[in-house]
């Protein structure tokens, strides 16, 4: 319900600006009864008459959007956005680009573009941070924009001098040894694979070993229970992100474990997965990791507030031996 009196004023605004703006005989006669009683008719025709010049606006779409990628920091990458209009009016296009948008304060920053024509491309010659991508196509005075684009600007650091694993020899009885694989600074995160003799570890068999995971749930250190002599070796990890085309490797370790040292008998349940925390948003999934190293297996429960959780059509629980 629009007030009569509103209404009232609100078309008679619209018939004179009607006026001023049509060339339409059949329009600037209707306006010429604005203030008669039948002014709500006349302006429901000039309504559909004016309607009718709008049925020829020209259509501006993008047939193609730019799309993201990953690419190591300092290279270039391309995006490519392309548009048609059935108008005879010019297309430009014109970039963006949106910076630190895991903080408060994202950095919006209009880019020095300016193609014409049936595609623009934007050229990063030398990406330094990651930043979301998007296009402004105009023509005339339509304008749109494409959907995002998300450039990952990669990179890794080398290990430190005491990054990896250390020589070790083990002659008492332990419950568990841990190695350590302290990843570099990098982006995004990196693969985790440790060796044992220059060969992927752990394999199936190795059902005493598991990857602990940091406190933002990520693999690094490498965790060996119940342990036997031939868990004896050379150890290193080595680590691989899009930064680099060959895996970074740690510096190697040789673990003795003496015949003294192999856990005997059974032994309460030592957690190895380490704290962690985890974050998603509504709707999405998450996965939560329990890494625990006892002798005979150990039973798990997981509680939520106390209570115990089951298993349901959204929530599935599953045993590993790498975790």
């Amino acid at each position: 319900g629009i007030n009569a009196e509103y209404g009232k004023q609100w078309y008679q605004r619209r018939v004179r600006e009607a006026v001023v703006s049509t060339q339409s005989t059949g329009i600037a006669f209707v306006a010429s009864f604005a203030m008669s009683r039948l002014e709500l008719v006349v302006v429901a025709v000039l309504l559909l008459s004016v309607q009718s010049e709008f049925t020829d606006i020209p259509e501006l779409k993008i047939t193609r959007h730019p799309e993201g990628g990953t690419v190591p920091i300092g290279n270039r990458f391309d995006f490519t956005c392309k548009a048609t209009t059935s108008s005879d009016l010019s297309i430009t296009y014109s970039w963006g680009r949106i910076k630190k948008l895991d903080s408060l304060n994202p950095v919006f920053e209009s880019l020095p573009t300016d193609d014409t024509g049936s595609e623009g491309v934007y050229v990063e010659y030398d990406a330094q941070e990651s930043a979301f991508y998007f296009c402004i196509v105009k023509s005339g005075s339509f304008q749109t924009t494409s959907h995002g684009a998300y450039l990952t600007a990669a990179y890794m650091n080398d290990f430190a001098d005491d990054g990896g694993p250390s020589d070790m020899i083990y002659t008492q009885p332990a419950l568990l040894i841990e190695l350590q694989c302290q990843v570099p600074d990098s982006f995004p995160y990196p693969a985790v694979q440790w060796f044992k003799h220059e060969k992927p570890y752990p394999t199936e068999e190795d059902t005493n070993v598991i990857l602990k995971r940091n406190d933002a749930g990520q693999a690094s250190n490498l965790v060996i229970y119940d342990l036997k002599v031939d868990d004896s070796g050379k150890y290193h990890c080595e680590l691989s992100n899009p930064a680099e085309e060959e895996p970074v490797k740690s510096n190697p370790a040789i673990i003795e474990i003496k015949p003294g040292a192999e856990t005997v008998g059974g032994w309460s349940p030592q957690d190895v997965a380490g704290n962690y925390k985890v974050q998603g948003n509504e709707g999405s999934t998450i996965t939560l990791y329990a890494g625990v190293a006892s002798k005979p297996s150990a039973d798990y429960t997981w509680t939520l507030n106390k209570n115990v959780i089951l298993a349901n059509e959204r929530i599935t629980k599953e045993d590993s031996e790498d975790r």
